[in-house]
């Protein structure tokens, strides 16, 4: 049985909310997929923590990434020539996020999965065998 936190959400980013990561190479960044207008990086702490490689490095990065929200902060692009590859003056934010554990959908697949090992088990015909913090604060300055 599904349950909102098993639904990625494009029309929102906040604390919670289980999200789509992918790598936006005109950015050299991972974005959120959302459908709106604000660009939303993930924050460089949490890189290490989802398994990806750092920013520069091209060969073998993960195209995309689902992930959990963990915080965001609003940020503003301060220089002209920064990390995010944005023109100066671009408000964004920087999304911190955490692996996604599906637990419910893995102890249901589980569950799915040892009843049909025990149905073909005992099934000698068929030939088988078993085997939200986000703050109106201000921008932060990049």
């Amino acid at each position: 049985r599904e349950t909102t936190a098993d639904k990625v959400s494009i029309r929102g980013c906040d604390k919670g909310d289980l999200v789509l990561l992918c790598l936006d190479e005109r950015h050299d960044q991972y974005v959120v997929f959302t459908v709106g207008t604000i660009l939303h990086f993930l924050h460089s702490e949490s890189r290490e923590t989802l398994g990806l490689k750092t920013y520069g490095e091209t060969t073998c990065r993960k195209s995309w990434i689902l992930a959990e929200v963990v915080d965001k902060e609003y940020c503003l692009a301060k220089k002209p020539n920064n990390r995010f590859r944005v023109p100066q003056g671009t408000c964004f934010y920087r999304v911190k996020c955490k692996p996604w554990k599906c637990d419910s959908d893995a102890g249901r697949l589980d569950q799915e999965a040892s009843r049909h090992v025990k149905t073909i088990k005992h099934d000698p015909s068929s030939g088988a065998r078993a085997k939200k913090s986000e703050k109106q604060e201000e921008p932060m300055k990049y």
